[in-house]
Protein backbone atom coordinates (compact mmCIF):
# COMPACT_ATOMS: atom_id res chain seq x y z
CA UNK A 1 0.00 0.00 0.00
CA UNK A 2 3.21 2.19 0.81
CA UNK A 3 4.04 1.93 -3.09
CA UNK A 4 0.70 2.74 -4.26
CA UNK A 5 0.73 5.91 -2.40
CA UNK A 6 4.49 6.99 -3.01
CA UNK A 7 3.60 6.80 -7.14
CA UNK A 8 0.46 8.64 -6.56
CA UNK A 9 2.56 12.04 -4.92
CA UNK A 10 3.38 14.33 -7.47
CA UNK A 11 4.40 18.03 -7.46
CA UNK A 12 6.99 19.47 -4.82
CA UNK A 13 6.45 20.12 -0.97
CA UNK A 14 6.25 23.58 0.45
CA UNK A 15 9.22 23.29 1.88
CA UNK A 16 11.35 22.06 -1.27
CA UNK A 17 9.92 25.79 -3.04
CA UNK A 18 11.18 27.64 -0.15
CA UNK A 19 14.46 26.39 -0.64
CA UNK A 20 14.37 27.09 -4.30
CA UNK A 21 13.29 30.68 -4.05
CA UNK A 22 16.03 31.52 -1.61
CA UNK A 23 18.70 29.87 -3.20
CA UNK A 24 17.68 32.21 -6.41
CA UNK A 25 17.09 35.36 -4.10
CA UNK A 26 20.69 34.65 -3.04
CA UNK A 27 21.94 34.18 -6.52
CA UNK A 28 20.32 37.67 -7.83
CA UNK A 29 21.46 39.40 -4.73
CA UNK A 30 25.17 38.57 -5.73
CA UNK A 31 25.09 39.21 -9.35
CA UNK A 32 22.71 42.34 -10.05
CA UNK A 33 25.75 44.29 -8.56
CA UNK A 34 28.03 43.02 -10.83
CA UNK A 35 25.96 43.79 -13.17
CA UNK A 36 24.98 47.34 -12.63
CA UNK A 37 28.49 48.94 -13.16
CA UNK A 38 28.16 47.43 -17.01
CA UNK A 39 26.82 50.85 -18.38
CA UNK A 40 29.51 52.89 -16.84
CA UNK A 41 31.68 50.70 -18.40
CA UNK A 42 30.51 51.18 -21.56
CA UNK A 43 30.52 54.64 -21.25
CA UNK A 44 33.83 54.64 -20.42
CA UNK A 45 34.53 52.74 -23.08
CA UNK A 46 32.87 55.12 -25.77
CA UNK A 47 34.50 57.76 -24.09
CA UNK A 48 37.74 56.38 -24.58
CA UNK A 49 36.61 55.35 -28.38
CA UNK A 50 35.85 59.15 -29.32
CA UNK A 51 38.83 59.97 -28.07
CA UNK A 52 41.02 57.81 -30.21
CA UNK A 53 38.70 59.14 -32.97
CA UNK A 54 39.96 62.67 -32.27
CA UNK A 55 43.38 61.22 -33.10
CA UNK A 56 42.81 59.62 -35.54
CA UNK A 57 41.23 62.52 -37.50
CA UNK A 58 43.59 65.01 -36.86
CA UNK A 59 46.03 62.18 -38.48
CA UNK A 60 44.13 61.93 -41.32
CA UNK A 61 44.01 65.28 -41.70
CA UNK A 62 47.27 65.76 -41.81
CA UNK A 63 47.90 62.75 -43.96
CA UNK A 64 45.59 64.06 -46.75
CA UNK A 65 46.76 68.14 -46.38
CA UNK A 66 50.28 67.22 -47.37
CA UNK A 67 51.50 67.72 -43.45
CA UNK A 68 49.17 71.19 -42.68
CA UNK A 69 48.47 70.61 -39.14
CA UNK A 70 44.42 71.12 -38.77
CA UNK A 71 42.52 73.31 -36.47
CA UNK A 72 40.46 71.50 -33.59
CA UNK A 73 37.46 72.56 -35.11
CA UNK A 74 38.86 70.96 -38.64
CA UNK A 75 39.12 67.64 -36.24
CA UNK A 76 35.47 68.04 -35.24
CA UNK A 77 34.01 68.47 -38.45
CA UNK A 78 36.14 65.08 -39.84
CA UNK A 79 34.64 63.37 -37.07
CA UNK A 80 31.72 61.57 -36.71
CA UNK A 81 31.07 60.55 -32.45
CA UNK A 82 27.39 60.85 -32.11
CA UNK A 83 26.72 57.85 -30.53
CA UNK A 84 22.51 57.33 -30.69
CA UNK A 85 20.88 60.41 -28.76
CA UNK A 86 23.21 60.45 -26.50
CA UNK A 87 25.24 64.00 -25.83
CA UNK A 88 29.02 63.69 -26.08
CA UNK A 89 31.06 67.15 -24.80
CA UNK A 90 34.93 67.43 -26.11
CA UNK A 91 36.72 70.12 -24.13
CA UNK A 92 39.91 71.28 -24.45
CA UNK A 93 42.30 72.99 -22.85
CA UNK A 94 45.36 75.04 -24.34
CA UNK A 95 47.92 75.48 -21.67
CA UNK A 96 46.28 75.55 -18.70
CA UNK A 97 43.45 77.82 -20.27
CA UNK A 98 40.02 76.66 -21.18
CA UNK A 99 38.89 76.85 -24.99
CA UNK A 100 35.49 75.75 -24.09
CA UNK A 101 32.97 72.79 -24.67
CA UNK A 102 31.93 71.47 -27.79
CA UNK A 103 29.55 69.07 -28.86
CA UNK A 104 30.72 66.46 -31.60
CA UNK A 105 28.16 68.35 -33.91
CA UNK A 106 29.67 72.02 -33.46
CA UNK A 107 32.96 73.28 -34.98
CA UNK A 108 34.25 75.29 -31.80
CA UNK A 109 37.75 76.09 -32.86
CA UNK A 110 39.52 76.35 -29.53
CA UNK A 111 42.87 77.06 -29.50
CA UNK A 112 44.77 74.14 -29.13
CA UNK A 113 48.65 74.03 -28.67
CA UNK A 114 49.03 77.84 -27.84
CA UNK A 115 52.54 78.59 -27.92
CA UNK A 116 53.76 74.97 -29.38
CA UNK A 117 52.65 73.00 -26.37
CA UNK A 118 50.65 69.97 -25.71
CA UNK A 119 46.97 70.36 -25.08
CA UNK A 120 44.59 68.19 -22.98
CA UNK A 121 40.95 66.96 -24.53
CA UNK A 122 38.62 65.65 -22.42
CA UNK A 123 35.70 63.66 -23.08
CA UNK A 124 32.63 63.29 -21.68
CA UNK A 125 29.98 60.57 -22.51
CA UNK A 126 26.93 60.51 -20.51
CA UNK A 127 29.36 61.02 -17.47
CA UNK A 128 32.33 59.36 -17.96
CA UNK A 129 35.49 61.15 -18.91
CA UNK A 130 37.96 60.08 -20.63
CA UNK A 131 41.28 62.85 -20.79
CA UNK A 132 44.06 62.90 -23.37
CA UNK A 133 46.20 65.44 -24.47
CA UNK A 134 47.19 66.50 -27.96
CA UNK A 135 50.53 67.73 -29.44
CA UNK A 136 51.55 70.43 -31.20
CA UNK A 137 52.02 68.35 -34.25
CA UNK A 138 48.28 67.11 -34.57
CA UNK A 139 46.54 69.91 -33.93
CA UNK A 140 46.98 73.99 -34.78
CA UNK A 141 45.19 76.84 -32.55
Amino acid sequence: MKNVKAMKQKGFTLIELVVVIVILGILAATAVPRFVNLSDDANQAAAQGILGSIYSAATLFIANNSGATPTFAEIMDNLDCAVGSNTVTVDITANGTPGGDTTCSDTNDAACNAGGLTSTITVDFNGQQQTGTISSGLCSG
